[in-house]
């Protein structure tokens, strides 16, 4: 189709686009042009913005400031790391007329963030990637007497890693990855390990 618009949004702009960062997102999108066949591949590039030349369509990039993506229409917006973005609730408000399909990515940061109001109030569709579906990860998947899933690789990471990180970048325990006010005797002895 063409004359497609489309907004990637991350908390800081450099996250977005920044040259020759494979931590940002445009860069990543310019590497999979890179390999792409010539007659396939026409792209206008500038600072956070990326245009078809044939088929008049963009991606454009903004940080999660508090209007990202007000006043346009886009045919989707992506929003990276949503669960680190401060102010959630304004982007997830500027965003919420400028198109019908918004793609929340992110890791869990406990529970008091925009994010995790809008996954677990069934307000979107959740695909969730967990560890055990990576072919790395998985090798020699075994479950403990609890019925958790573990492997090598999981084990190496617990033994590297706070209880709190396990649960916020690999587990996707939302409970676990967040700060508590009061602990109770076995939050103090997680905090410790």
């Amino acid at each position: 189709k063409s004359r497609q618009s489309f907004l990637l949004l991350s908390r800081k702009e450099e996250l977005v686009d920044k040259t020759d960062s494979m931590d940002a997102l445009m860069p990543k999108i310019d590497f999979i042009h890179e390999y792409q066949p010539n007659w396939m591949n026409d792209p206008h590039r500038l600072n956070l913005h990326l245009a078809n030349i044939d088929n008049k369509s963009v991606i454009d990039g903004e940080s999660t400031n508090g209007d990202a993506g007000r006043g346009g229409r886009r045919k989707a917006i992506a929003i990276d790391e949503a669960a680190a973005v401060q102010n959630g609730f304004e982007v997830n408000a500027a965003t919420s007329q400028t198109t019908n399909c918004r793609i929340w990515i992110s890791t869990p940061k406990g529970k008091g963030n925009e994010f995790y109001d809008i996954i677990t109030q069934k307000r979107c569709e959740v695909l969730t990637f967990h560890w055990t579906m990576h072919p790395d990860k998985a090798k020699g998947l075994y479950f403990d007497n609890d019925k958790n899933p573990r492997s090598p690789w999981y084990d190496e990471q617990c033994a590297k890693l706070s209880p709190k990180i396990i649960a916020q970048e690999i587990d996707i325990d939302y409970d676990a990855s967040d700060t508590k006010f009061f602990c109770g005797p076995r939050d103090a002895e997680l905090e410790t390990q």
